[in-house]
């Protein structure tokens, strides 16, 4: 309510909305503040570009059968080679990507080529074959595991997640599996006693393959490709009459559905993100993508991903996000140029496309006042060149609707598809972010004349002779046109109601013509409708100078005052912030000020503003204050610990003396240690007996006085250090000394931890891989070896400069038996430069002595 007892009423939240075609409620831009959605035309894609000479079934139904290419997470690639070798009759997975080439990586000493592969998030490779299921380690943490199929399933799609899912699909069973477990890492030289109790099964999680419930795919439609996000959502793609493509998504067993519109026949899925999925139709030059979560029917997103460079197939199978397109077949590889590029990820064009035009329709309002006036009607917006937003409003008393919409026009005239009537009332941009005295936008962006920000216009009957608007209950229905590469965008809508009236307020009765002229009469407006308009224009100046008097208390209160009136208002009351302090921690220290400034000196005090500045760190524990005395242990002696580092405060390194307790009585510790045996004795007893006692005590606390240790867990920011160490210098006392100290233990059980005092308990933190100069041995880092699908790059041999000479390289699988041939592989060996190798020459040497 304004200074004039106006109320307003607001649609800005989804519900408020019912969109039709062409409308859209899509989030805002990450970079943006305010309302997280806005109301905006639908993204929507032309036509796509057409490859010529394709025929989309007769393609799909070959690219359904090629396998993919592999990419690994140190971007050398795999690819099925069917010829039949010694090892492998079903053909052999080959490597390439590191250097000029390929090498064999793994081989199936079983018969069949694969039908289906897939990399998972832990650098296994699925490999799905006729009569099994294959699980190979590249890097050598175990043998590979061979599963037999369950009855009745037999896969063809593979896909894995970033969460450790493996996913499997049979498209003539129509029933999805999921490959779950994980083999034990072989540990060939551990020999355990046989007495020693051993768990049965020694691995409770295993690999295995589980199917998934029958009923999870439609059994009328044909599956044909499947794909995984990131979180472990699944997606797949299944072909109905005339190739018709419905889309299933599952959050673990609950299913969505969808029809997928000019899609037909799409071969391969793949996700872009948590949101959204992409498809490859056989005949088009680009991927077509489509929202994972919206219902119903679906047209493409308006935004280009060209694939006219790409080659054949599906995507190719990693554990990249976006995913990656093939640049080359798979068959082509031993012919690409040393130089080659063998995929690149599926990003769009900057180019995007929206609808035309699209229309929503906001709900209903009931004022509960018979014959409101209505007063203004004002939109947040971003309003591009060449768009517009029609808004039109009608009112009434009934509890129907039958009148007309009355139009008001924001944005380009030329946007309108349509002839807008004479007299139209236009909106005009408003420079401040609100018509509310001392609010944000909704839009949460800087305001840009004309474009972005705040529109407003007289609501009016245009072509009426009398053009106000009034009625109970009012209906607003909103128009969004667009030039097809951009789209307005509304984040609120606001009317006003019931008018204040300077002319009936403050004008004699001869000014008014209510009794005089038929509502119902279309025409040029009366001189008296003329005048009431016009005289409007001085209150649409003035009653937003009179809202902002009236609400000056606004400017008072450390939660509503203006971002750069913060430092003022803080003098008002003689505080000084901190250096580096953000926005939202100055409004908390505002706040606060009464309580910090009777805390200041103390350590509650000290703590306090620490959280302040912190956004709650002290709270949860993630920086603790504590004064140095209460740092003392009494554990000094834990065998076959080590408790000498003096780099961490969370260690009793730090410690000069203490000891430790078994039970209530015994005392473990060193008996001719008479310092620590008094410190303890005069601490800890019921009482002090003595005058060397107490002044044992006296200088265990002069030790440790006035003095106070900040501990700063790890996960904050250096920014965030930085700020804590400002903030220590700037509010501690002079008399005390402050230091702040990193601690990387959160929670050490019958070690180190004082509960309540020093410690805190946290999620623990993923590991990751040893890094040089930043990781610490046994600190959750880990060294993981290679496994990159070219193992040339894990071969340090590889990195060697190439001197010009030939070089001999032997592989031979392990001896079985002594007796038996011996299968040498000499593959790996290099030619000198523009030369081959002719033949082989094996020299049997005689065993050394």
């Amino acid at each position: 309510m304004d200074s004039n007892s106006q109320r307003f009423w607001l649609w800005s939240r989804p519900a408020d909305w019912v969109v039709a075609e062409g409308c859209a409620i899509v989030p805002r831009d990450a970079a943006h503040g305010g309302v997280e959605e806005v109301l905006s035309l639908a993204s929507e894609l032309g036509l796509p570009p057409m490859i010529d000479g394709a025929s989309r079934l007769a393609s799909a139904e070959t690219e359904l059968a090629m396998l993919p290419l592999l990419r690994d997470r140190f971007g050398t690639y795999a690819r099925w080679d069917p010829r039949p070798t010694p090892e492998g009759p079903g053909g052999s997975l080959m490597g390439f990507g590191a250097f000029p080439g390929e090498v064999p990586r793994y081989a199936t000493t079983a018969p069949g080529a694969p039908t289906a592969m897939a990399l998972d998030a832990d650098d296994r490779i699925v490999f799905a074959f006729a009569d099994r299921v294959e699980l190979f380690d590249p890097r050598d943490r175990h043998e590979p595991v061979r599963l037999e199929l369950p009855p009745l399933f037999t896969p063809q799609a593979a896909a894995c997640d970033a969460r450790g899912g493996r996913w499997l699909l049979d498209r003539n069973n129509r029933r999805l599996a999921r490959l779950a477990g994980t083999p034990f890492p072989e540990r060939g030289d551990v020999v355990r006693d046989a007495g020693t109790f051993r768990p049965q099964p020694e691995n409770a999680d295993d690999a295995r393959l589980e199917l998934l419930p029958e009923d999870l795919l439609d059994p009328a439609l044909r599956p044909v490709a499947l794909a995984a996000s990131p979180l472990g959502r699944l997606a797949v793609i299944s072909w109905g009459p005339d190739g018709e493509l419905h889309l299933n998504v599952f959050d673990g067993l609950a299913r969505k559905d969808a029809i997928l519109e000019g899609a037909e026949y799409a071969h391969a899925i793949a996700w872009l993100d948590e949101s959204d999925i992409a498809l490859r139709v056989s005949d088009l030059a680009e991927a077509l993508v489509y929202a994972a979560d919206a219902p119903g029917p679906q047209k493409p997103l308006g935004r280009r991903y060209p694939s006219a460079d790409a080659a054949a197939g599906g995507f190719v199978a990693s554990q990249d996000w976006p995913p990656h397109l093939p640049l080359v077949r798979p068959q082509d590889v031993p012919d690409a140029p040393d130089d080659a590029t063998f995929s690149r990820a599926l990003v769009p064009l900057s180019w995007r496309g929206f609808a035309a035009t699209g229309t929503a329709q906001g709900h209903t309002i009931d004022t509960q006042s018979l014959d409101l006036v209505w007063h203004r009607v004002y939109v947040e917006a971003v309003i591009p060149p060449g768009c517009g937003v029609l808004v039109e409003l009608r009112a009434t008393d009934d509890e129907t609707f039958s009148g007309a919409w009355w139009p008001h026009w924001f944005g380009d005239a030329s946007a309108s598809q349509a002839d807008l009537p004479a007299g139209i009332p236009r909106a005009a941009w408003l420079a401040c972010p609100s018509e509310l005295p001392h609010h944000a936008s909704l839009l949460g962006c800087a305001p840009q004349a004309n474009r972005v920000g705040l529109f407003g216009a007289l609501v009016q009957r245009a072509g009426m002779q009398l053009r106000e608007l009034r009625g109970r209950r009012l209906q607003t229905r909103v128009t969004l046109f667009g030039n097809g590469r951009a789209t307005p965008q509304i984040a609120a809508l606001r009317v006003w109601g019931d008018r204040f009236s300077y002319l009936r307020r403050y004008l004699p009765e001869l000014y008014r013509d209510d009794p005089v002229y038929d509502r119902t009469a279309g025409g040029d407006a009366t001189r008296h409708d003329f005048l009431e308009r016009f005289i409007g224009l001085f209150e649409s100046l003035l009653t937003p100078l009179e809202d902002q008097i009236a609400e000056a208390r606004v400017l008072t209160s450390p939660s509503s005052t203006p971002p750069d009136a913060l430092d003022w208002l803080a003098r008002w009351t003689g505080e000084r912030f901190p250096s580096r302090l953000p926005t939202a921690q100055k409004r908390a220290w505002l706040a606060n000020a009464p309580l910090l400034r009777r805390l200041r000196g103390t350590r509650g005090g000290l703590a306090l503003a620490l959280d302040i500045a912190t956004d709650g760190a002290v709270s949860l524990g993630r920086i603790i204050v504590l004064e140095d005395f209460r740092l003392r242990r009494t554990l000094a002696t834990l065998l076959g610990i080590d408790l000498e580092r003096s780099d961490d405060p969370l260690l009793p390194g730090l410690v000069i003396s203490g000891n430790s307790f078994v039970g209530d009585t015994l005392t473990l510790g060193d008996a001719d240690d008479a310092l620590a045996r008094a410190e303890f004795l005069a601490l800890f007893g019921e009482k002090i007996d003595s005058e060397a006692e107490r002044e044992t005590v006296a200088s265990v606390y002069e030790r440790t006085a006035h003095r106070a240790t900040i501990l700063v867990h790890e996960g904050l920011d250096e920014d965030l250090i930085a700020m804590v160490r400002n903030l220590a210098e700037e509010i501690a006392p002079a008399h005390v000394l402050v230091k702040v100290m990193a601690a990387r233990e959160p929670f050490m059980v019958g070690i180190a931890s004082l509960v309540g005092v020093d410690s805190w308990l946290r999620a623990p933190i993923p590991l990751q891989v040893a890094r040089v100069d930043q990781s610490g041995i046994g600190r959750g880092d880990r060294i993981s070896g290679g496994g990159a699908l070219d193992w040339r790059l894990d071969d340090s041999s590889g990195l060697v400069a190439f001197d010009g000479a030939p070089r001999a390289h032997l592989d031979a699988a392990p001896i079985g038996d002594p007796g038996g041939n011996l299968l040498l592989d000499g593959r790996r060996s290099e030619p000198p430069p523009d030369g081959v190798i002719a033949r082989w020459r094996f020299t049997r040497l005689s065993a050394p002595e």
